[in-house]
This record gives C-alpha cells, sequence and structure tokens, in this order.
C-alpha cells in the first residue's frame, strides 16, 4: 500500500485506503485475507517531515487449532509513524532499526510505502491458537471426527496402564 505525497501541500490530510493484499504479503503465516486491509487516518505534513497516524483493519480466516474448521479473526491497530525528509545519510552510531517509528525519506520522494507497517502490525496481533469457540472439543484422537458435531463412540479408550495406580487414588476420595 503506498502514500502519494508528491504533491501534498503542507498541513493535515485524510488517508483513506482499502487493498486486497496478495496471498504471500506475510510470509509464513497459516492463514489467508478475508477481507481487504483498511487504513484510515491523517497524514500531517510539513516543510522536512510528515506524521503517519492511522488505524489498520482487516479480517483473516485461519484453521481452528482444535477442529480444523474454518475461524474468521478481525485484526485491528493503530500505527504512528514519522517520517523525515533529507539528503543527508544517518551520522554513524545513529542508526535506526526497523522497529523505531521513524523512517528516513529522500526529498524526491514520490510515496511512502505502508506495507511493512501493515504485516508488522499484522504479524503481532495474528492468534497463535486460533480457535472457533473457546468451547471447542476438537477432534477425536481415535477416529478423527469433530466432536462439536457429532459424538463419536470411541470414548472407551483403553488407558494406559502406567497411569493405573493413579486413577486408583481419585477412586478413594
Amino acid at each position: 500500500m503506498q502514500i502519494a505525497i508528491e504533491h501534498l501541500a503542507e498541513g493535515l490530510h485524510p488517508i483513506h485506503l482499502e487493498d486486497m493484499p496478495a496471498a504471500d504479503f506475510i510470509p509464513d503465516v497459516d492463514g489467508r485475507f478475508a477481507s481487504p486491509v483498511k487504513v484510515e487516518g491523517t497524514l500531517t505534513v510539513s516543510e522536512n517531515s510528515l506524521v503517519l497516524q492511522a488505524d489498520i483493519a482487516v479480517a483473516m480466516t485461519f484453521s481452528c487449532s482444535r477442529c480444523l474448521e474454518e475461524v474468521e479473526e478481525h485484526i485491528s491497530g493503530e500505527i504512528a509513524t514519522y517520517y523525515e525528509k533529507t539528503d543527508r545519510a544517518i551520522p554513524e552510531g545513529e542508526e535506526l532499526t526497523e522497529s523505531d517509528d521513524v523512517e528516513i525519506l529522500d526529498y524526491s520522494a514520490k510515496s511512502i510505502d505502508l506495507s511493512r507497517r501493515i504485516a508488522e502490525l499484522v504479524n503481532l496481533n495474528i492468534p497463535m491458537k486460533p480457535l472457533c469457540s473457546e468451547a471447542c472439543e476438537g477432534l477425536c484422537p481415535e477416529c478423527g471426527r469433530n466432536l462439536n458435531k457429532s459424538v463419536c463412540g470411541c470414548g472407551t479408550r483403553q488407558m494406559d496402564h502406567r497411569w493405573h495406580t493413579l486413577k486408583s487414588l481419585l477412586k478413594e476420595e
């Protein structure tokens, strides 16, 4: 996602962007985008700097970690980034890392690329173990049936004999 800055006058500018990212927008994620990424915010332009403050929202589809059914998660957050226009190099010892909310732009820059910031926000807000519901029963370990939809007859599994002593302690109480 790009914001064209080449012809923006100084002052406050509303930002409204909506774009469906490519499937490989965020590598190594077991999910897909279910809606376009929406960016709503403001861009404040001054002589040598720009300040972006925006809300990001997107829906993604994942597989439930227990039953493997599809589940949609809504991901949202804020980004705030300061862009400095300069023609000088960053002084030695003042290196900016990717986590800094400051970016250096060349005076000849015609646009701001938000892709890295959006990918970072989405990556940080992806659930570690997506669930269709907190009460999800998951899959039967014997037959693989979805226990949320129906009960199977596999509930009478043989208990591991090594746990037999512990089971007898429960009966005594």
